[in-house]
């Protein structure tokens, strides 16, 4: 059997597709119910998953979860999977690598053994979208190459457009071809050799890359739902309506009058029309035109010996197409429908090779010199270090260091500014030293503790915003939370810590006094009226849902459930409903959010009624 999987990645999102030869010439997802997922994971346990769910738990600042991969990637620290303590930079390797044998045993049924007797062999494809800066994708090349997977082709999206439209003689006659893409708020412009096929340079156009259409039209969608938004907060829904109204922007549909589910999982009816937009004109933005025409002066592309190739959701936008067509060279609109025809043409390259890649230049490139923009990085970052205290500033040059480190090939110039980072840290270690040896004798005399390293920023940041919010979730979860965090913190060596200990010891204070304190209101609602002749009587107000109780044998027996135990049940059935058959999983949901009810507990309706949604859609 020939199989191979392909894997689209971008700084934000994922995809996972595959081929065999018995199920037609075209790649399919692993799931068609998620063909992409928000690239976010979530492990605790046995439990590993990328997608939605792990970007739920983050935002409620779940410390097993986290959203920003390519950054947490680059931090110092573990995570435990299946018992094992693992590096935080094999995260993204690790996740993958479950979904990958996940594909050996659902979809291949184990035809072929498992993932570990043919990681060496399998073919694996990996089509790198232009938001991954330089950094990124080569820590993906290293990392699964460092992993297992030699058979490997690493590609970059953009290439392989222009790949095929070579193919279709569109780009007859052009050396240069710019391709543009949207992503979230940024366009990305990727300059190419058409000879070679290459990728010389990304321009990032930082707030460019959205419609300035599409707030009004949210707003007008907004309007359009009378009453029916009082119960939703505008902030959740706004990224709901701005896909609406991109995609309506996009299509060449007059109006827009049909059914939208919102955050809370309901369907609203929801009007938008072109008439309504007629006010905001297509503008031209010269911040789009200048730095285009400056990114071409700068590799020495003329105008007439280039092409601009609008990409994606950009292809079919006017507003964007006008911009572009004010830049000065030729515009091609690629309206590949969901990048089929570029899957369908790396699908037929990698059929007449055999899915060998791992003697491709995709996977072993020749030894180029260190990228522009990583030089400028550190540059920049020489001279940020040298205004910075000693401490902080050797370990911003430890972190530079290690990112050279990481590139692999090596560049050829790689020596260069290893050795300049280097001659840094050796200055600051006379600095230091000078600093020690006017030091008073008391201080000499005293045994000097070895030196550590604060706490990084992302961890600060962490602990403040954990801190920030405990005091206004209920006090069983701020408990929780800040006991995690504590735990986690006392695993670092940073010679800051205590200083965070006490603050999340305090913060733990706080929330047992208010859990004391509401806990001592609710037992003082439950007190019981005064017996008829006893005092004046008076009118007891019983609360909405009493705690749940139920005779047994004639004794009542109560059936109370704290919120704790809930959360720790409801993270226990989300992930069995990935494990069990989808109506022995719908009806464990279906219990247990009536328990819940029962147990006046509503604070996980949302998520276990979406996952209900999506196992009875299946």
């Amino acid at each position: 059997m020939k199989y191979a999987v392909l894997i689209e990645l971008s700084s934000s999102w994922i995809s996972f597709r595959y081929y065999r030869d018995d199920a037609g010439r075209f790649f399919l997802p692993f799931d068609e119910a998620n063909e992409s997922l928000p690239l976010a994971i979530y492990c605790q346990g046995n439990d590993l998953q990328i997608g939605q769910y792990a970007v739920t738990e983050a935002e409620k600042h779940n410390p097993c979860a986290w959203t920003n991969v390519f950054d947490v990637v680059k931090q110092k620290g573990n995570f435990v999977y299946r018992g094992m303590t693992i590096g935080m930079n094999e995260m993204l390797l690790i996740a993958v690598k479950k979904y990958l044998d996940d594909f050996f045993d659902r979809i291949l049924v184990r035809a072929l053994g498992g993932l570990e007797a043919n990681i060496s062999s399998m073919p694996l494809i990996f089509l790198r979208h232009s938001d991954l800066d330089v950094s990124n994708k080569l820590f993906v090349r290293k990392s699964f190459f460092d992993g297992g997977f030699v058979n490997m082709a690493v590609m970059d999206v953009s290439s392989e457009i222009i790949k095929r439209l070579c193919c279709e003689h569109k780009l007859d006659g052009k050396k240069y071809a710019l391709t543009v893409f949207a992503s979230g708020s940024n366009l990305y412009v990727d300059a190419i050799d058409v000879k070679q096929k290459t990728l010389l340079r990304t321009l990032t156009l930082q707030g460019k890359g959205a419609d300035p259409r599409i707030d009004y039209a949210v707003e007008l969608m907004w309007q359009s739902l009378g009453y029916q938004s009082y119960s939703l907060v505008r902030e959740n829904e706004n990224e709901i309506l701005r896909r609406v109204a991109a995609t309506f922007l996009q299509s060449v549909r007059i109006e827009f009058n049909d059914l939208v589910v919102f955050s809370d999982g309901v369907e609203r009816m929801v009007y938008l029309s072109r008439n309504q937009l007629e006010g905001m004109s297509v503008g031209i933005d010269v911040a789009i035109r200048g730095s285009i025409q400056n990114f071409m002066s700068q590799l020495k592309i003329a105008e007439q010996d280039c092409a601009i190739i609008a990409c994606g959701a950009v292809s079919t936008n006017d507003y964007f197409l006008a911009n572009l067509r004010n830049v000065g060279p030729e515009v091609i609109s690629d309206n590949d429908d969901g990048g089929q025809k570029t899957l369908s043409s790396i699908l037929n390259a990698a059929i007449a090779a055999d899915f060998q890649f791992g003697t491709s230049a995709s996977s072993a490139p020749a030894s180029l010199p260190l990228d522009n923009m990583v030089k400028s990085k550190v540059n920049r970052a020489l001279r940020e270090t040298a205004l910075m205290a000693p401490q902080n500033a050797q370990v911003e040059l430890m972190k530079i260091e290690q990112e050279l480190m990481a590139i692999t090939p090596a560049p050829t110039d790689l020596e260069e500014y290893l050795s300049k980072v280097k001659q840094a840290k050796k200055r600051l270690r006379q600095v230091d030293a000078s600093q020690l040896s006017g030091a008073s004798t008391l201080k000499m005399n005293t045994p000097k503790p070895t030196v550590k390293e604060p706490l990084p920023q992302s961890d600060v940041r962490r602990v403040e915003n954990i801190l920030r919010i405990a005091s206004r979730i209920i006090p069983e979860n701020a408990i929780q939370q800040l006991q995690l965090e504590k735990d986690r913190l006392l695993q670092k060596s940073a010679y800051d810590i205590h200083e965070w200990v006490e603050k999340i010891d305090q913060s733990m204070v706080e929330a047992e006094n208010r859990y004391s304190q509401e806990k001592l209101k609710r037992k003082q609602q439950h007190t019981p009226p005064p017996l008829p002749g006893m005092g004046r009587a008076t009118k007891v107000v019983r609360p909405a849902v009493a705690p749940a109780s139920k005779r047994v044998n004639g004794a009542k027996q109560e059936t109370e459930l704290s919120f704790a135990e809930a959360r720790n049940l409801f993270m226990a059935a989300i992930s069995d409903s990935y494990k069990l058959p989808k109506s022995v999983a719908v009806k464990k949901l279906q219990d247990l959010l009536a328990k819940f009810h029962a147990a006046n507990i509503h604070n996980f309706d949302v998520q276990m009624n979406g996952r209900i949604k999506v196992l009875t859609k299946r």
